[in-house]
């Protein structure tokens, strides 16, 4: 049973680091940047959100 968990492991990881481009690269710098930006824009959304909820409940 580890032994599989360790090889799937592997597998993930080898995975990630091929989709993910090493550092200090300017597409890296691109994705850091929009996740950044999409997350606090979800959370300013869900907090507009709870504001109208509570405004209107």
């Amino acid at each position: 049973m580890p032994r599989t968990t360790a090889r799937r492991q592997r597998v993930t990881t080898a995975r990630v680091h091929r989709v993910i481009p090493p550092p200090s690269s300017p597409e890296l710098d691109r994705i850091t940047t929009w996740s950044f930006y999409f997350l606090a824009g979800t959370l300013v959304s869900a907090l507009a959100l709870l504001l109208i909820i509570a405004v209107l409940g």
